[in-house]
Parts: C-alpha cells; sequence; structure tokens
C-alpha cells in the first residue's frame, strides 16, 4: 500500500522590510535556499549534535541527514520546500522615506532603489517528509519543527537579518497526515505572536522554548551559537508602528557600541573604524585565522494586539578566538597587531545595558 504524503504548511508575515534577492539584486525573490538556510541555523542553534555523525560514527551527521548536503556520504534533505508567494509585494528602498527614518545605523550598506518586501506580506512554506523510517521521522520532525518555531520567534530573513529587518512572525501552520506523533509536537509549541498581551506573550514564548530545548539529546561542546542557555529581552514599552520599535531597538544598539568600546567587539566582527582625518588611517578589527564572527545578538520587532515591540536575543557562544588589529592608509598596510578578544562578560554588560534601557529579561 502505497504511503501517504506528510506535509506540513507554514505561514509567515512579514514585520519589517525583508531585503531578499536573488541572482539579480533589483529583483526581489523571496528564495527558499536563502529559507532553508536559515532554518539550518537555528537547527543548529538548538541541537549540539548537529555535526556528529548520525549513525554511530559512520556515513553523515545530524545536520546531513535532515537538511541534505554536499558530501560524500551526504544526501537530499529529509522533506521537500514549495512556496506560495502569490500577491507578495514590494517597494524600493530610499534613506529619504519616512519609513526608515531613524534606521540609518543599520541602512547604510543597503543600496538605493534596491527591492524589499513589505511589511504585512504573508507567505506559505509546505515541507513535504520524504518516507523514513519510524524511528528517525521522530528525530527529523522535531528538527524542523523546532527549526520553524524558532525562525518564527527569534530570527529574520535576508540583509541586515540579526540588526532587525526581515523580522517574519509565525502565524499559523496545519499538518496533513496520519501521524499523530507530528500532531501532538505542534500542540506542545504554542505561536507566542498570536498572544494579546505582553504577559501571554512571554508565557507562550518561554512554553515553546522549554519544550523546544528538551527535544534533541544533550551535548556539551558548543560550536555554533545556542540557544540553551540565551537569555531574551523584551521592552517594557510598545509602539504603534514597526519602524519606531526598530529604531528603538537600534538606537540601544548604537549607544552601547559607542559607550561600550571593549565589550562591543563581542556584537559582531570585523569592525571596521573610519579615519578620523583625511590622511588618517582605517582600522580593522577581526578574527586571527578567518574574518568574520557573526553577531550572537538578534534584533527583532514583535507584535503584541496592535503594538510592536523591539526584542533581543542573546545566544550562547563558543569561545572567542584572538583578534587581529589592522591599519591601512591608501594602499599602505600596517603589520596587523595582535589584540586581545572581549571578556566573556561582554555580553552579560549588553544585556545588563538593556535593562537599564527598559528591557524586561523573558523567564
Amino acid at each position: 500500500m502505497e504511503r501517504l504524503v506528510e506535509r506540513l504548511t507554514v505561514t509567515y508575515r512579514i514585520v519589517t522590510p525583508m531585503f531578499m534577492s536573488g541572482a539579480d539584486p533589483q529583483q526581489a525573490e523571496l528564495r527558499l535556499p536563502s529559507i532553508k538556510g536559515a532554518l539550518r541555523y537555528w537547527y543548529r542553534a538548538v541541537d549540539g549534535r548537529y555535526n556528529q555523525n548520525a549513525d554511530n560514527g559512520k556515513g553523515c551527521t545530524w545536520e546531513e541527514k535532515i537538511f541534505g548536503g554536499s558530501g560524500s556520504s551526504a544526501g537530499q534533505a529529509a522533506f521537500l520546500m514549495k512556496e506560495d508567494v502569490r500577491n507578495l509585494r514590494h517597494s524600493h528602498f530610499s534613506k529619504r522615506n519616512r519609513w526608515f527614518i531613524g534606521l540609518n545605523y543599520i541602512t547604510y550598506s543597503i543600496k538605493e532603489n534596491r527591492p524589499y518586501w513589505l511589511p504585512g506580506n504573508k507567505f506559505s512554506i509546505q515541507f513535504l517528509m520524504r518516507p523514513v523510517r519510524n524511528k528517525e521521522a521522530v528525530s527529523f520532525w522535531k528538527a524542523l519543527i523546532s527549526s520553524v518555531w524558532l525562525l518564527g520567534q527569534i530570527g529574520s530573513l535576508g540583509t541586515r537579518s540579526r540588526r532587525g529587518f526581515g523580522t517574519v512572525a509565525l502565524e499559523e501552520w496545519q499538518y496533513d497526515g496520519e501521524n499523530t506523533m507530528v500532531q501532538d509536537l505542534l500542540r506542545q509549541l504554542p505561536i507566542a505572536d498570536q498572544a494579546k498581551s505582553p504577559e501571554e506573550w512571554k508565557s507562550k514564548f518561554v512554553q515553546g522554548l522549554d519544550k523546544i530545548l528538551d527535544w534533541p539529546e544533550k551535548h556539551s561542546e558548543v560550536t555554533h551559537p545556542l540557544v540553551s542557555g540565551a537569555s531574551f529581552y523584551l521592552a517594557e514599552n510598545g509602539y504603534t508602528c514597526w519602524n519606531d520599535a526598530l529604531a528603538s531597538g537600534v538606537s540601544c544598539l548604537r549607544s552601547f557600541r559607542q559607550n561600550h568600546k571593549r565589550d562591543r567587539l563581542a556584537l559582531g566582527l570585523p569592525m571596521i573604524i573610519p579615519a578620523r582625518q583625511k590622511e588618517g588611517p582605517t582600522v580593522t578589527i577581526r578574527p586571527k585565522r578567518f574574518n568574520r564572527i557573526a553577531s550572537p545578538v538578534w534584533l527583532r520587532v514583535i507584535t503584541i494586539g496592535d503594538q510592536y515591540y523591539p526584542f533581543f536575543s542573546i545566544l550562547t557562544v563558543p569561545p572567542f578566538p584572538d583578534l587581529v588589529r589592522e591599519e591601512k592608509i591608501g594602499n599602505q598596510k600596517k603589520k596587523p597587531e595582535r589584540l586581545n578578544p572581549p571578556t566573556g562578560n561582554a555580553l552579560d554588560a549588553f544585556a545588563e545595558y538593556l535593562i537599564g534601557e527598559g528591557f524586561q529579561e523573558v523567564t
């Protein structure tokens, strides 16, 4: 007897402008590979075993088994994806647009007239799970559902996603199939953005997060930013529009960087300090052995009722690597100087700063 295809249909709502394009940056495109990449990120953030072999030390890793991979032992993902982007509307970026006033700190790298998907748009994605053994099905569905939930509660999509653009809220999900296990998993995870008050939102968020953290096997080694041990901060006061809420969160980031010059290195690298004088040096601070460390701090805008709130997530991170400081004047570069990494308390300092700015920790 032919086995029925199991399908999960997920609907997201775009809360803040989403800058996502394909090969042509002048064409707005909602790209499934980009969305799948974001889901990979949140899977890694919740399951520390992602890079461990899934079959008793042989074959592909857990991530490759669920999301697919290019290695010799990896194959296709455990699921197929289809999107429904009918009636999506887009506009074009301009620094003079009133919606982007107060956001210069995060729009400096965005070119004029770049297209973006408008807030308020909704899109749906279908996940079609391939037939697998019952033992694997539980792990695969937990990985997919937790990634979908985290993207819609903590994450964002597209350019400057860690700084508030491309916030997507999980609106609803629907399972079509006969597997009661999947139905039960979905019931365990409330959708926080359906809340009518900040208190209800916090309760739904914590309930879902605690459940997700119970699903994977525990793993002590930290090789990727993790949700386990992370801290979350919601503004006390809401705003009537997304741009005011985002501007409030951006202002906190900017002020912290200006006033905590050592700790700010923990918010992501490289950091480029422009020359203060015409003939002065441009300074770049970066990791010694590679060029970039993505920020463990995610800013997004959440909706509660008819109000918009800035919301910060500070993920648990691996030990900070050694840094170098490079000076460049014109085409002349000085020999890089070794720089001590920020202390382990740098992200704690940012959390304390947020509390001082009227944010409440979500526990």
